[in-house]
Parts: C-alpha cells; structure tokens; sequence
C-alpha cells in the first residue's frame, strides 16, 4: 500500500467555512479532526453534503448553515487507520466493506490517505481484459435533467455516495456534470445559485467520458488522474449508457484478485 497524500489536519473548534475548501481541495475530500494530538475522526465532503441538506430541508439556506457551523458539528464518518504496511487488496476490500473512499495511514508526525483510487491503480492488471460495460450502472437516481432547480439536485446528491450528478438531455445526449465541491466552492465566492435552473450551473460541460465497451484500465486511468468516483459512459450513438463508479470497479478488482489466488492455489 503506497500512501502517497497527506491528508488536511482540522481542530473540531475550527469554523466549517474556514477549512471547508482545503476539504475540497485535498484528494480525499476529507479532513482528519485531531484535538491534542489524538485522532478524534474524519470528516468528508459527504458528511458535510449531508449536513447542509438536511438544514436546508429545515430552512436554513447553505451559506447561513456554513458560516454557522463549526468541524463538531458534522457528524463524523467511520474510519480505519492502519500504523503497519498493508497490502493494497485488504486495504481496498476493508474501503468496500465500511462503504469508506480512503483509509488513513498513520505516522510519527502526520496522517495520510490511501484511496480507492490508489487501490484500483496499484491492482490495474488484474483488469486487464475487462471492459467498462461489465461495470456499468444504468440506475436513474445519477442523473438530473438540464431544467430541474439548483437546490434539487444538491439535495439529490446528498442522497447519493457521491457528489456528482450526470446531467443529460431529452433525447439522452449528456449536457455535462453538476458537482457539490463546485457548488459549495460558489457559495464560499458569495453566490446564491439556489433557485435557478441546474443548467445554469453545470460546472463541467465537457465531462470526461468513457464508452460502454472501452478497457476497464482505461477508465480508471482517467479517473485516477482527475481524482473523480463517477464518470458518464456512452454507447456510440445512443448517448448516455449509464455510469462507471469507482467502487463498482474496485468490487470486480477484489474478484480478480480472489480469482488470482484460488489459481495459485490449486
């Protein structure tokens, strides 16, 4: 297991709007609450995700909820923190099992993070072979429509392990992305995008895809280098297929690995 990112350190008396952008900012969308020298938990940009919709559901639009709040206020997430060397497969099926994005690793004077990401290229060869549309997620709740309000679809993602939706058209040609980290990056600017039209907020319009039958390395090349867990997938030209998470492929990188070892073992 190659740790490779130092992960934001933040004191639970911090205000949220004074660390949120190194959240967004750091590759784990994280940051490690530690108060006197003791790991206290982590917070993700998920939690804070959700932390925002549900007062926003009571009434409290975003900005007033983040200049407000402090780190302690976010519920903090489940997390598994190794001091010795693991092997990238058990770190990657520890992440599936407990639903995590990263583990922490922990030295002397800091902590830092190992990813899905991390994990899928580390074990990309056992990839080799597969295709994206053995992969791919046709589900609905991933998608929003160019004319649905800006407040829908930040709700809708806080609903979701992720925190990008798809935003395709009509005839399922896909209008670009709509991502909270740009979302909540507007709202830190002074903007007050909430009751508009998703389409006047889509912060990628030309996302990075992949097609339903491109090798499966492929996609997680582009998604490891863009630091991204969901990507729209194509089929030629019926548009939109579906997603590709990077969960979902690290589910089948765990397979191919058991797969590896029976082989070995018989």
């Amino acid at each position: 297991m190659r740790v490779k990112h130092e992960a934001p350190l933040i004191n639970p008396d911090d205000k949220l709007a004074d660390v949120l952008e190194n959240i967004i900012g750091s590759r784990c969308r994280c940051g490690i609450v530690v108060s006197e020298d003791r790991i206290e938990g982590v917070i993700n940009l998920m939690s804070i995700v959700r932390k925002i919709a549900l007062e926003w559901i009571k009434g409290r639009e975003p900005h007033e909820t983040i200049e407000r709040l402090y780190v302690r206020d976010v519920r903090y997430q489940p997390h598994i923190v190794f001091e010795e060397h693991v092997e990238p497969v058990s770190a990657l099926m520890d992440m599936l099992t407990h639903g995590l994005d990263f583990v922490v690793k922990m030295d002397s004077d800091k902590y830092t993070v190992y990813t899905v990401l991390d994990a899928l290229n580390d074990l990309v060869e056992l990839l080799r072979g597969d295709h994206v549309g053995s992969v791919v997620s046709s589900q609905s709740w991933w998608v929003a429509y160019p004319d649905i309000s800006v407040r829908d679809a930040f709700l809708q993602t806080s609903m979701l392990p992720t925190w990008r939706l798809i935003v395709i058209e009509s005839d399922g040609s896909i209008r670009g992305i709509f991502s909270a980290t740009d979302f909540l990056r507007a709202i830190l600017r002074g903007e007050r995008p909430y009751t508009e039209p998703i389409s006047s907020f889509i912060s990628t319009t030309t996302p990075k895809s992949v097609d339903y039958d491109e090798a499966l390395v492929t996609a997680v090349k582009i998604m490891s280098l863009h630091n991204i867990y969901i990507m729209p997938v194509a089929r030629g030209e019926k548009g939109f297929a579906g997603v590709v998470l990077a969960h979902d492929i690290g589910r089948l990188a765990a397979i191919r690995s058991l797969q590896s070892s029976s082989r070995e073992l018989r």
